[in-house]
């Protein structure tokens, strides 16, 4: 009885993963193409390990995306390889050395993806133990910024005072954020999707770089690179209700914000690096409302603001340093008509 493979992954699934590997890699992928690479992968799960077996010979490799594939290649692996031989073990020279051969890149392609294709159709070792959960990974940033990188490659930069849980699978990359601020520059992997959790709202990626804020009044997500979509949540949160919203397709150079108590998102175009500025020590302003001044240089000090209902017109455009709050006071105190005191437990903002 010949032995029985469960890592098996059909040859048509392949080339449906190249072509997809393919398009969304293009210059001219845009955000339909992502969006139904992601409903692609999540029909089943052997979409979702096709592609990720593609992706991770193209990059083995460096060569580029092929977008078609000869039928041949397939036939002559399902033909011509006997099941109970040992699948050819493909090393990391190999790679290397397919680059100096003389032929284009994608014939090279072609045949990395046929060595591929054999591993995974016989050698059920060749992809590794499966594991279906790993330990969450609890990150905190106090009163300095901290930067952190994740299992995947991912780089999180986690402002003053922020606080998220990191849990990776096989499946998804789910990210539980609890306060504060964090700049997010995910690595690709269409096919375990990168997950945000904030409160009552998920916010989903691919590959892109984008900065996630919670505050007491509300949330606000800014894209500096890539596509986002933000959603109301699909689980269930203590003490927490699940508002319903439309989803929202951030490009980049837009923020959507969404305050608490709202069902109604705000989606603008934005310069997303000013808002990305802090991870430099900067906080740029264009005409922000006092209030939220206010609430970024408090979340510095970890302390309450309290601003007069009669400031509550006033605007602010300019740069303040993270690194000397109460410079940033006596910078705004030079540019608006108010007195801003700092004690133990309180910012208050009053008129001059």
């Amino acid at each position: 009885m010949s032995p029985q493979n469960n890592n098996k992954i059909e040859p048509k699934l392949l080339e449906e993963a190249a072509d997809w590997h393919a398009r969304v890699n293009s210059d001219q992928a845009i955000t339909e193409d992502w969006l139904s690479l992601t409903a692609w992968l999540e029909k089943t799960p052997d979409h979702a390990k096709a592609y990720d077996a593609v992706e991770n010979i193209a990059f083995d490799a460096e060569l580029l995306p092929a977008s078609k594939f000869s039928e041949n290649i397939f036939d002559d692996i399902s033909t011509n390889t006997n099941i109970n031989e040992p699948a050819p073990t493909v090393h990391p020279g190999f790679f290397a050395k397919t680059q100096h051969l003389a032929f284009n890149k994608t014939a090279g392609f072609f045949i990395l993806l046929g060595f591929l294709i054999a591993g995974m159709m016989y050698a059920p070792n060749l992809t590794g133990p499966e594991t279906s959960e790993f330990m969450p990974q609890y990150y905190v940033a106090g009163n300095k910024s901290n930067q952190v990188t994740l299992a995947d490659g991912s780089i999180v930069n986690l402002n003053v005072n922020s606080e998220i849980t990191a849990l990776l699978t096989e499946k998804e990359r789910r990210i539980t954020m609890t306060k504060g601020e964090a700049i997010f520059d995910v690595s690709k992997d269409p096919a375990r999707p990168f997950i945000i959790t904030v409160a009552d709202t998920d916010i989903r990626v691919v590959g892109t770089v984008f900065n996630v804020l919670k505050e007491q009044t509300g949330l606000s997500v800014t894209v500096s690179e890539g596509i986002v979509e933000v959603m109301p949540s699909s689980r269930e949160t203590n003490n927490v209700s699940n508002r319903q919203f439309p989803n929202k397709i951030l490009n980049a150079g837009q923020q959507f914000q969404l305050k608490n108590e709202d069902n109604r998102p705000i989606v603008r175009n934005i310069e997303a690096e000013n808002i990305l500025a802090w991870r430099k020590g900067q906080l740029i302003y264009e005409e922000a409302d006092l209030q939220q001044v206010m609430s970024d240089l408090g979340r510095y000090l970890n302390k309450p603001v309290d601003v007069a209902a009669s400031l509550s017109s006033l605007s602010f455009s300019g740069v303040l340093l993270t690194d000397d709050i109460e410079a940033s006071f006596l910078v705004l105190e030079s540019s608006l008509p108010i007195k801003v005191s700092s004690s133990n437990t309180l910012i208050a903002v009053n008129p001059q």
